[in-house]
């Protein structure tokens, strides 16, 4: 049982103690005593509460600025924290919020693809690498005339791109997906329906900007950097971008679930058209995870990219 538990144990037995004090049928000569002692264990409960009150709203005020932030100061968020809405004087409901935002900034989201394993050794010469399985991000990898790495994902061919929500001071996986729930929905609006999931949009930005707002590559724009071909049309007959083949229309990319902190984006295809010789402007593309919750969205670290990739429709090894 939590600290916070048992404190309301052992409030629930005082209450309990002091209504024993009290008989249920006191003569003429007591009541005005008993209507004293009422009257003072009233004002105390309500100069605790105030204390209670005190006490959180000062503690809320530190935690803004560590949420804003979004900086690692070290501490494991509390799986412990009760998430009641309200218990009539707001009190519960501030140290929800407190907890909730004390617990979300201590947690980060990150793109894990195949070359993150320990056994991982980078390409030599001409050889090109492929994952242990063939759907996985990227494709494959290569060295280039000048040793640089290159890393691709080939158009038409699945691929399967995974995050984890983790621990920003360890990079341990949060698996309670519940608890983050909880949290996240703990600092919505009041009266905004709680949501029942948590889950990511996966979509392509280009890798040399930061903002998803304006890095998404676009479908027809200055330069016409890309064929009308990796177009859809929106419901209100919009022209969207559409990299990814059977592509939803007014949906940038797929949604993944969470599942034990894990998020997988898959059955991913791009468009034969989405290659990078097709840009005007030489530059790489990077998968970005963003989370569909309201709360999420909003914090930096939530959003995660993977490593940049250029794509090709189909990768070999160089000529000696």
């Amino acid at each position: 049982m939590s600290d916070s538990s048992s404190e309301h144990s052992r409030d629930d037995n005082d209450e309990e103690d002091e209504l024993d004090e009290f008989p249920d049928d006191p003569e003429d000569g007591e009541i005005f005593g008993l209507y004293q002692k009422a009257v003072a264990i009233v004002r105390a409960d309500r100069s605790k509460k105030r204390r209670i009150r005190q006490f959180l709203d000062e503690d809320d005020t530190d935690t803004v600025g560590v949420f804003r932030d979004g900086a690692d100061h070290g501490s494991v968020p509390r799986a412990e924290t009760a998430l009641v809405v309200d218990d009539g004087t707001g009190a519960i409901r501030s140290a929800a919020v407190t907890a909730a935002k004390q617990f979300l900034a201590d947690i980060k989201v990150c793109v894990v693809d195949w070359t993150d394993d320990i056994s991982y050794r980078a390409p030599e010469g001409s050889v090109v690498r492929s994952g242990p399985k063939k759907q996985l991000f990227p494709h494959k990898i290569r060295a280039d005339a000048k040793s640089n790495l290159q890393v691709f994902v080939e158009t038409g061919r699945e691929v399967r791109v995974y995050s984890h929500i983790v621990l920003k001071t360890t990079g341990q996986r949060i698996k309670d997906d519940e608890l983050v729930l909880r949290h996240a929905n703990a600092l919505l609006p009041e009266g905004v329906a709680p949501r029942m999931g948590i889950s990511f949009e996966c979509f392509i930005v280009h890798s040399s900007s930061d903002d998803e707002a304006t890095a998404m590559p676009i479908a027809h724009g200055p330069g016409n950097q890309f064929s009308v071909e990796i177009a859809d049309r929106t419901p209100d007959g919009e022209l969207t971008t559409a990299l990814f083949m059977d592509q939803q229309p007014g949906v940038n990319g797929r949604l993944a679930e969470v599942k034990a902190g894990v998020a997988l984006a898959e059955n991913i295809k791009l468009k034969k058209e989405v290659l990078t010789s097709n840009l005007v402007t030489t530059g790489k593309f990077r998968f970005a995870f963003k989370p569909t919750h309201p709360v999420l969205a909003k914090l930096p670290a939530w959003t995660a990219r993977s490593q940049s990739f250029v794509t090709s429709a189909r990768v070999r090894g160089l000529s000696a």
